[in-house]
């Protein structure tokens, strides 16, 4: 009995560490979204082929682009020595997806496609990918007053206010996520965001509050 135990662990071990370089050989090459029909391919550097795997994706909250299920490729996992080179493209449909002119120009999204072999239940790779979707003209222009100025817009993450007078800034994402709240402007002011996107800046001053898009491209 213990060497049965022993010999299903060393099994199990191997089949992980399997799976493990075959995830390693994983990569998402592109995401292209047409006639409302989202297509994901990944590239297979390996020499390993799974028969009708899963694919799985798990798109970060977006208001934007919404999944109803998950999608099982009617094909081979590719290799670089078949036919397809080594990419392999999955297909989804039951995708909900706003239309491009409705969406901020080059929103960023992100998220992660899951990859399961249906005839391997220890086979699980997640595989992080992002891409840009959306042609809607934003308004990067600079606050119309004569006292209040943002620069650079478009920027790579840092912002600069000037203020002749006192205000306070407030940031969201096009998430609708609160990422900047209450910033005191004294004259010239800087700030910092990470994530590349378009956002939309609240400056509230005593003569009224002023709304303005800005955008993060690195």
């Amino acid at each position: 009995m213990k060497h049965f135990i022993l010999f299903f662990s060393v099994l199990c071990l191997n089949s992980a560490i399997h799976a493990q370089t075959v995830c390693d050989s994983l990569s998402v090459d592109t995401v292209i979204i047409e006639n409302n029909t989202f297509q994901i391919t990944v590239y297979n550097s390996s020499q390993t082929f799974i028969a009708y795997p899963f694919f799985t994706v798990d798109l970060d909250e977006n208001p934007y682009i919404d999944f109803i299920d998950s999608l099982s490729v009617p094909t081979f996992l590719g290799i670089p020595s078949d036919a397809s080179n080594g990419y392999t493209s999955g297909y989804y449909s039951s995708v909900t997806i706003a239309n491009a002119a409705a969406v901020p120009s080059n929103t960023l999204f992100s998220g992660h496609l899951i990859i399961q072999d249906p005839n391997d239940s220890t086979f699980y790779c997640s595989l992080p990918f992002s891409f840009t979707y959306g042609s809607q003209v934003a308004n990067l222009a600079t606050f119309d007053s004569n006292f209040i100025q943002l620069y650079p817009n478009p920027s790579t993450g840092i912002f600069n206010i000037s203020s002749s007078e006192e205000a306070i800034v407030s940031i969201i994402d096009a998430n609708g996520r609160v990422v900047l709240q209450d910033l005191k402007v004294d004259k010239t002011t800087t700030f910092h965001l990470e994530k590349d996107g378009f956002y939309t800046l609240t400056l509230n001053t005593s003569i009224g509050i002023s709304h303005v898009k800005i955008m993060v491209m690195h």
